[in-house]
């Protein structure tokens, strides 16, 4: 059975998310939700949807993503003003500034390795909180988290958003417009050093919120309100039987996915 919930929020992979959520690799789930005013980050314990806040400040804390171990989550804050990147202990303690841009930073997603951290950046204006967005202004960077370097990873030109790695950590997808909508994908070789962006799959309409499934073997991405597998260059339907628009799914190691809906 698919497991629906209902939160100000996106979901993203079980590495963590471009997106507002994500499962930590033993089940529990973070998230971003304006349930008591402005949007906080918080934790739910799936099996008895226990929920608690790990952000109550007064600002907008958005996208977490847990890190592979299960230590600690990132997530973006406009705490001292633009959107920038921080990172806090999995009970919410801890959380501080990382990195920060000159435009907004939106959508972190962790590498398995926990070496890199791939996020969009923008600069003319920010996708609203708590919605799948077809890609706009963004621009794709990638962090090194021990040299604190950042790398622009997507052309000049291309509009992008959604950042996700592939299962083992050698590749990066991304959603993204040129002349029209496609998947890209960026190599990633073990010694950091970055490949050419291209074309990895054209779906003919916009897409967002790609998700590689732990295997490899197939990617989940959202398209006008569904969802569909990308194995190959073949879709298919991914659920069919549900009803509202999927704005993001968390694809777990074991277990069914996770949708916000």
């Amino acid at each position: 059975m698919i497991q629906s919930v209902f939160l100000a929020a996106a979901l993203f992979s079980a590495h963590g998310g471009a997106g507002e959520g994500g499962l930590e690799p033993r089940g529990d789930l973070v998230f971003c939700s304006k349930r008591d005013g402005d949007f906080e980050i918080y934790r739910m314990d799936l099996p008895s949807g226990d929920v608690h806040a790990l952000t109550s400040n007064g600002v907008q804390d958005l996208d977490p993503c847990w890190t592979p171990d299960g230590k600690e989550i990132f997530f973006v804050s406009n705490a001292e003003g633009r959107y920038s990147l921080y990172r806090m202990e999995a009970d919410g303690g801890g959380a501080r500034r990382i990195h920060r841009e000159p435009g907004a930073i939106r959508r972190p997603a962790v590498s398995p390795d926990g070496r890199w951290v791939a996020y969009a950046v923008f600069d003319q204006g920010e996708p609203e909180a708590g919605e799948g967005q077809v890609p706009g202004f963004g621009r794709i960077r990638l962090l090194n988290l021990a040299t604190k370097r950042s790398y622009a990873v997507s052309p000049a030109g291309w509009s992008t958003d959604d950042p996700a790695f592939d299962s083992q950590g050698r590749g990066l997808y991304y959603a993204a417009i040129d002349k029209g909508p496609f998947l890209a994908f960026l190599t990633l070789s073990e010694a950091g050093v970055l490949g050419k962006p291209g074309p990895a799959f054209d779906p003919g309409k916009p897409l967002w919120g790609p998700a590689v499934s732990p295997s490899g073997g197939k990617i989940l991405i959202l398209q006008g309100g569904g969802g569909s597998w990308l194995e190959g260059h073949k879709l298919r339907p991914a659920f069919p039987g549900i009803k509202g628009k999927i704005r993001k799914a968390a694809l777990g190691p074991a277990g069914p996915p996770v949708l916000s809906v």
